[in-house]
């Protein structure tokens, strides 16, 4: 259980048992550990960053993922407006990963040339290139934007019969091997291999 947050909506594995929550409803990105044992996570005076103000209307921070291997963490905004975001510097070269030091840089332009994407619920960082894969829940997809932001690929997730279409698309994952991984709501689990 998670206490001090609410409307957490995407989580990221930093290492060394530290996680990033993006927390949609009040803009911010929230640094935790994991504890040792099962329990309560008490996020009250948790590190916090302000990436947008207060989002009600439940369109703010969405997706969160890190890359280990240049340490940059990738910020989705839902939409209204949609918002690509990347903080460097969070975790190198730190006893511990937080946000001193941190510089954000604002990628949202690199989503102006996919503007018939309509939202994006998750994003992560696909291996050794570092493209950006996004994850929209209305246009059920997956879009690929390249390390300059160029979009590289487009992928419609609803080819399926009606039966098969993924409802509410919520987050995506890799897997050492290729395979992705994805959840919907209400508690569906899917992963695809090539």
């Amino acid at each position: 259980p998670l206490d001090g947050i609410s409307a957490t909506e995407g989580v990221a594995y930093l290492g060394n048992g530290q996680i990033a929550l993006s927390n949609e409803k009040h803009g911010k990105i929230v640094l935790a550990h994991l504890p040792e044992q099962p329990g309560t996570i008490d996020l009250r005076r948790a590190p916090t960053f302000a990436l947008g103000p207060s989002d009600a209307d439940n369109s703010g921070l969405e997706g969160v993922e890190y890359d280990r291997q240049h340490d940059l963490l990738y910020v989705v905004k839902e939409h209204s407006p949609k918002a690509l975001y990347r903080l460097a510097g969070l975790c190198a070269a730190k006893p511990q990963c937080s946000f001193d030091g941190v510089q954000v840089e604002d990628l949202s332009h690199w989503l102006h040339a996919v503007g018939f994407v309509h939202d994006f619920s998750s994003v992560l960082v696909a291996p050794p290139l570092g493209h950006v894969i996004l994850l929209s829940e209305q246009n059920q997809s997956l879009l690929e934007l390249d390390d300059v932001g160029e979009p590289r690929s487009y992928r419609p997730l609803n080819q399926f019969s009606n039966e098969l279409n993924i409802p509410q698309a919520e987050g995506i994952t890799l897997g050492p091997n290729g395979s992705l991984y994805l959840v919907s709501e209400p508690n569906l689990f899917y992963v695809f291999t090539r």
